[in-house]
């Protein structure tokens, strides 16, 4: 059975790691970050978002 997106950004999210764009498609593929991160905050994961001073934003789940 195929990991999804979500559940690949979810589980790397869990281990106490960030994750900007760049990262989300070198980790699964995924180029709407930002869709995936509202739907994991849609049911209930408290996920904050940084902007970097390189453009970038930052996300991290918090516990």
């Amino acid at each position: 059975m195929r990991i999804t997106q979500k559940a690949n950004i979810l589980r790397h999210l869990q281990q106490g790691k960030t994750i900007t764009q760049r990262e989300a498609i070198a980790l699964c593929n995924c180029y709407r970050l930002s869709a995936v991160i509202f739907e994991l905050r849609s049911v209930g994961y408290r996920v904050d978002s940084n902007m970097r001073c390189d453009s970038f934003k930052t996300f991290v789940i918090i516990s």
